[in-house]
């Protein structure tokens, strides 16, 4: 249930920002900011690592790798082009569009996760091994 709460807030800010920009409220643009960061401050830490313990110890680096930083790699870099081309058309709904169509996919993403999450729960392949001491 986490990860669909996620994509959907992303959607719900992206509306939010997308109505903020072509009102020019800044309060709007400050509740958008608000939806969007309130369930990654709570419910991404603890879905991260739920997902992390169903990991075996030698995927467990590269999936961390994955799920922490390629992300916020990949926003810092993509989201420079809605910025630019809001810079230059004095447009400021622009740089919504990117993100409620990024928090569209999200959903859709999360929706194949969540059908296929109980199989994913009982995989022998994901299962931890026990150290014998």
């Amino acid at each position: 249930a986490a990860l669909t709460v996620l994509p959907a807030a992303v959607v719900l800010a992206a509306g939010i920002a997308l109505t903020a920009g072509l009102s020019r409220s800044v309060v709007a643009a400050v509740v958008a900011l608000l939806v969007w960061r309130l369930p990654r401050w709570s419910l991404d830490a603890s879905a991260r690592q739920a997902a992390m313990a169903l990991l075996p110890d030698e995927r467990r680096a590269r999936a961390s790798f994955a799920i922490d930083l390629v992300p916020i790699a990949t926003a810092l870099v993509v989201s420079a082009i809605p910025i630019a081309v809001m810079l230059a058309t004095h447009s400021r709904w622009i740089a919504s569009v990117p993100a409620l169509l990024a928090g569209l996919v999200g959903v859709w993403l999360s929706r194949r996760v969540v059908s296929t999450w109980e199989t994913t729960q009982l995989s022998y392949r994901l299962k931890r091994r026990k150290r014998l001491s």
